[in-house]
């Protein structure tokens, strides 16, 4: 181990890495999905490591791998290491022109719905800048550097993070058109008990939310439970049932409408995330700006607002009862 540290390679390296992924996700397989390789080669990596260090790192289990003690006690090293890789990776690239990649970690519903429409303008002017976005419900750990810049629900509390921005979306129950001419449209939230209820299983269920919790657990017919914020908006257009959406997307899916049941609105704050390292890096700086601007703008997009408006006449609500971000 010591002349491991002491006289370091590139393929050490390499097979660090391979091992540390391999660790964290507790087998080959999704080690390769995670790292665009095989298995095969994870397992060669993860064999050449052991036998330059001459101990077993990972024990073989029915369905992936196990750290052994030697294993736990390389992880923390190698951890280390990929830390001071990365921040040697950061500092360079601050030296250089606006180019290069940015990890951006959001959930599925902002980078499928929100994200594109306001990527435009940025990727017009800084064509050199790839973006690679990560969407999942399992949030980074920034700490460990997994990604460069995060949206979050979960408030952040680590020191080490710097909070960028905040904002909140607010939620009403939809359906779609052909739902409500073939069920009817409920009144109130008492009458969702007769209709079809679609559910994100991510949702809170504590303050607000819990009347919607509550409505879901009681509910005899909840047709749809899902994990994604897409899957559940899709499924509610092609009428499965009723789920709460944010209002904004009243002004992007002409086939939805937005329903006033006693008034119940839940909201959802969101946070703009990063390193305190990572925010003064020109290229991550030029997105965050440009994120502040546009996903965290105080107001929606003319065209939106349009729209929106157009639907809340439509349905009979009034402008001032809605707000999307604050």
């Amino acid at each position: 181990m010591q002349e491991f540290i002491a006289h370091p390679s590139a393929t050490d390296w390499d097979d660090l890495r391979h091992y540390l992924e391999a660790a964290r996700a507790g087998s080959f397989r999704a080690a390769a999905l995670a790292l665009g390789t095989t298995q095969p080669t994870v397992g060669r990596r993860v064999d050449r490591l052991e036998k330059r260090l001459g101990t077993k790192l990972l024990r073989r289990i029915a369905h992936g791998v196990r750290m052994t003690p030697s294993g736990e006690a390389v992880f923390k090293v190698a951890g280390d290491i990929e830390r001071l890789m990365r921040q040697l990776e950061l500092q360079a690239a601050a030296d250089r022109s606006l180019a290069g990649r940015i990890r951006l970690w959001v959930t599925d519903g902002i980078g499928g719905y929100w994200l594109p429409p306001r990527l435009v303008e940025f990727h017009r002017t800084h064509p050199e800048i790839t973006i690679e976005v990560i969407c999942s419900n399992e949030v980074p750990d920034l700490g460990k550097m997994e990604a460069d810049i995060v949206v979050t629900y979960e408030q952040p509390i680590n020191p080490n993070l710097v909070v960028l921005a905040r904002a909140s979306i607010d939620f009403r129950p939809f359906a779609s058109r052909e739902y409500l001419q073939l069920y009817g449209t409920p009144k109130n939230l008492a009458d969702l008990q007769t209709h079809r209820i679609c559910d994100h299983t991510e949702y809170p269920k504590t303050g607000e939310w819990q009347t919607w919790a509550d409505i879901v657990r009681d509910h005899p017919c909840v047709s749809y439970r899902t994990n994604s914020s897409i899957t559940l908006g899709h499924n509610t257009l092609y009428g499965a049932g009723i789920s709460l959406q944010p209002v904004a997307l009243a002004g992007l899916e002409p086939n939805l409408v937005m329903l006033e049941l006693d008034d119940y609105s839940p909201r959802l704050d969101f946070w703009l995330v990063c390193h305190r390292e990572n925010k003064d890096i020109p290229r991550m700086r030029a997105l965050i700006d440009h994120l502040k601007t546009t996903l965290f703008a105080e107001k929606m997009s003319a065209s939106v607002q349009e729209r929106l408006q157009s639907h809340l006449v439509e349905t009979g609500f009034t402008r001032d009862r809605i707000v999307i971000h604050k």
